[in-house]
């Protein structure tokens, strides 16, 4: 998201609260700016020399060095910092969060209600959410402490500000905002007038596309309800209209040709292996003729990257509760998007600069011929 956006739910606090809020952030910047490139100085003259010569041939993956890296002291702090930082993130957050609740709980009951939210009765998020507390995140997903609770969506959002800005990723990028000015660049002749966000979560990227195509309806899913809760009432402090859904990617409630336009944004790094084939299948049913299904994320593809990073993408899953990390690391997105009934010719991947940061975002794109 773009962290300059304000809205009146976010969490207040004083000097001492954003002096907490600026410590967590120094200890994860010094991870990523200090610890990590020193991790990547000692594997490069004193390990990779090491291995290579005991194989006999150069290193190919992680596999070749990990046991000897996890050895070093180096890594174990570097390990034991990274994720400190994270735990230390969240319990900051969840304190300055309860503290000004009543306030963010008053502000929600009162914006004006442009957004909708529809509650499926009877809905059970898929059973591979339930594995872990993504990003380590107190109650992952599903954190739904008490009734109307709004706590998932405000950790989420807080957490990922933070997390970001520990990436050096700049206040000013957005998701979404990347993927709307790729979209006008790409494909000026798309004009939706009805638009999918899947796996919305806290509605970030959510509220740019109703501002950015102010003629379509724009409908946003998600398994956690208290997410949508959250993503709801963000909306309505925002003023953006969008219909927010309790539902599976994997099997949405909507007519086949629906949507002119059907986005994800990071979702894909957060689903299993077992549920990517029948997202996109789903993004085939729903997607209209002459319409756009695109899908943005990390851009982690182990195929394209060196050793040492694929190394830290195992540390993610291992470490970071992200189950799915590898699932969507080493998955052939355009393969299964054609295996889902897209034409080979229409689907195409994507790397693009962030708006505000030094990484790039994977895109994966598929069009319908009319």
């Amino acid at each position: 998201m773009s962290r300059d956006l304000t809205h009146d739910l976010m969490p207040r606090t004083d000097h001492d609260g954003m002096s907490r809020r600026l410590a967590v952030l120094a200890i994860k910047r010094a991870v990523g700016r200090v610890l990590q490139p020193a991790l990547m100085k000692m594997y490069e003259e004193d390990i990779r020399p090491v291995v290579e010569s005991d194989l006999g041939r150069p290193v190919e993956t992680a596999a070749d060095f990990r046991e000897p890296l996890k050895q070093r002291g180096l890594y174990k702090v570097w390990s034991s910092v990274n994720r400190a930082s994270q735990h230390r993130m969240w319990t900051m957050l969840a304190d300055q969060i309860d503290a000004d609740y009543d306030r963010i709980a008053a502000t929600a009951g009162v914006s004006e209600q442009r957004a909708s939210l529809d509650g499926a009765d009877g809905f059970e998020a898929p059973d591979y959410i339930r594995q872990a507390d993504i990003h380590c995140q107190p109650g992952g997903y599903l954190l739904d402490r008490f009734e109307g609770d709004l706590g998932a969506g405000l950790l989420y959002e807080m957490g990922g500000n933070i997390y970001a800005l520990g990436q050096n990723i700049g206040a000013k990028d957005s998701k979404a905002q990347r993927i709307i000015d790729f979209i006008r660049g790409e494909f000026p002749d798309l004009k939706p007038s009805s638009i999918l966000e899947l796996g919305c979560s806290a509605g970030a990227q959510t509220s740019y596309y109703p501002a950015a195509f102010p003629d379509a309806e724009v409908h946003a899913a998600d398994i956690s309800h208290a997410m949508l809760r959250y993503a709801k009432a963000r909306a309505d402090a925002l003023g953006a209209s969008v219909h927010f859904h309790l539902a599976d990617a994997a099997n949405m409630p909507f007519d086949d040709g629906a949507f002119d336009l059907i986005v994800s944004h990071n979702m894909l790094h957060e689903t299993a292996a077992s549920h990517q084939a029948a997202v996109m299948q789903e993004c085939e049913r729903l997607l209209a003729p002459g319409g756009l299904c695109l899908h943005q994320d990390v851009a982690v593809q182990l195929d394209k990257l060196p050793p040492f990073i694929q190394f830290l993408s195992e540390w993610q899953k291992e470490n970071n509760g992200e189950p799915f990390w590898l699932d969507y690391a080493t998955a052939d997105i355009p393969g299964i998007l054609i295996d889902a009934g897209f034409d080979a010719g229409a689907v195409k991947p994507h790397y693009l600069d962030q708006l505000d940061g030094p990484l790039q975002w994977y895109v994966v794109t598929a069009s319908k011929s009319r």
